[in-house]
C-alpha cells in the first residue's frame, strides 16, 4: 500500500485541528469501479455500487464485512438512499431503473420493486429528514418527487433543466430544493400549497459559467456549489429580497483535473464540516462562526487516480469511506481531533 495515500496539506489554524486518518487494516481490494457509496443512518450497513452490482457490507468499528451481493441492476449503479423508517434502500443507475430493497431481508438478495419512470440514467437520489418523500434526478433532465401512498408513486415531475442533472440537495426543513447539471443552471425550488396539496414550484434560476457537478445546503439561507473544473467552491446566500446570490468563493484543490459528479457534496451539521471532491482531491472544509469557510486540508489521490474517486461520509461524520482507481480499494478513514 502506498505511503502517500493519506498525505494531507498543512492545516490552517482553527479552534481544533482534525484529520481523517486512514485505517490500514480496514481497506478492501475492489477492482470494479464503485460509483456510489452510502451508509445507513445507524451506521450498521454500507452499500457500494460496483458497476451493476450492489455489495452490502456490515460496518462495525471501521471494519467492513460483506453480507450479500445484489445483482438486479443491468448497468452501473450511481446513487443510493437509505430509508430508516421503512428499512429500505433505494438504488438508481445507468439502466434508468430505480430499485427498492428491504434492508432487513438483504440476505435473500431479492428486491421489493423496480420503478421505470426515468428515460435515462438516474444520477442522484435524496430524501427529506422525515423520509416521507424522495427526489430523483436523471440524465433525462427530469426531477421526480416520490411519495408513499399504497406504495411509492411519482407525485410530480419538474422539467426545467435542459440536460443532464448532476446533483440535488434539500434544506433541513425539506421545503427548499436545489439542483445543478450540464446546462449550467442552478434551480431553486420550494413548496407551495395548492388545493390542499403540496406542490413544488421554481423560485429562482441561476446561470453559471460552467456546468454544476455538486451542491449542498448549509442552512435555509446558504448553499455551496462546485462547478466542473473549478478552482473555487462558490457560496450562495439569501439576500433581503429572499433570492440567492453568490457572495463569495473559497479556493479548493483539484483545478482543471478530470472529475465527474458521482461523489455527493456533503455537509455534516454536528461537526460543521463540508466534504467536496474536486479533480484528484477531496477537500475538507470547516464552517466557522459568521459563515466563515476554511479549507482545512485536502486528501490527494494523485494523477494515477484520473479523478475516479467516489465516497461518502457517515451521517455523524465519524467515518469517510472512499474508493479510488489508483488503489482499487475501498478505504475507511476515521475522524480524529488532536
Amino acid at each position: 500500500m502506498s505511503k502517500n495515500k493519506n498525505q494531507k496539506d498543512k492545516q490552517p489554524l482553527t479552534k481544533k485541528k482534525f484529520s481523517y486518518e486512514l485505517l490500514e487494516n480496514s481497506s478492501l481490494s475492489q477492482s470494479d469501479t464503485c460509483f456510489a457509496i452510502s451508509t445507513s443512518f445507524n451506521r450498521e450497513k454500507v452499500a457500494v455500487g460496483c458497476y451493476e452490482k450492489i455489495k452490502m457490507f456490515q460496518f462495525k468499528q471501521g471494519g467492513l464485512k460483506l453480507i450479500n451481493t445484489l445483482t438486479s441492476h443491468k448497468s452501473h449503479v450511481n446513487a443510493f438512499q437509505f430509508m430508516k423508517k421503512t428499512n429500505t434502500l433505494f438504488s438508481g443507475g445507468d439502466d434508468n431503473i430505480m430499485i427498492i430493497w428491504s434492508t432487513i431481508q438483504i440476505n435473500n438478495g431479492k428486491f421489493i420493486k423496480k420503478i421505470f419512470d426515468h428515460k435515462r440514467e438516474i444520477s442522484c437520489l435524496i430524501a427529506n429528514k422525515e423520509q416521507d418523500f424522495i427526489v430523483s434526478g436523471s440524465y433525462d433532465s427530469n426531477i421526480k418527487f416520490w411519495r408513499q401512498k399504497n406504495f411509492w408513486e411519482c407525485c410530480q415531475t419538474i422539467k426545467e433543466h435542459r440536460n443532464e442533472i448532476n446533483s440535488l440537495s434539500l434544506n433541513q426543513e425539506g421545503n427548499k430544493l436545489i439542483s445543478c447539471g450540464q446546462d449550467r443552471f442552478i434551480l431553486i425550488m420550494e413548496t407551495s400549497q395548492k388545493d390542499n396539496q403540496i406542490q413544488w414550484v421554481l423560485r429562482q434560476k441561476l446561470y453559471e459559467n460552467h456546468q454544476g457537478y455538486r451542491l449542498c445546503f448549509i442552512d435555509d439561507s446558504t448553499f455551496v456549489f462546485q462547478p466542473r473544473v473549478g478552482k473555487t467552491m462558490d457560496i450562495y446566500q439569501m439576500n433581503d429580497q429572499q433570492n440567492f446570490k453568490k457572495t463569495k468563493s473559497i479556493a479548493v484543490k483539484g483545478y482543471d483535473q478530470y472529475c465527474n459528479p458521482f461523489f455527493p457534496l456533503q455537509y455534516i451539521t454536528s461537526k460543521n464540516l463540508i466534504i467536496n471532491k474536486n479533480g484528484y482531491y477531496v477537500n475538507i472544509i470547516k464552517v466557522l462562526e459568521n459563515k466563515k469557510f476554511v479549507n482545512c486540508y485536502s486528501i490527494n489521490f494523485y494523477f494515477e487516480s484520473d479523478g475516479h474517486i467516489y465516497g461518502n461520509l457517515t451521517q455523524d461524520g465519524e467515518y469517510l469511506i472512499i474508493w479510488d482507481s489508483r488503489s482499487s480499494e475501498i478505504q475507511v478513514r476515521k475522524y480524529k481531533e488532536y
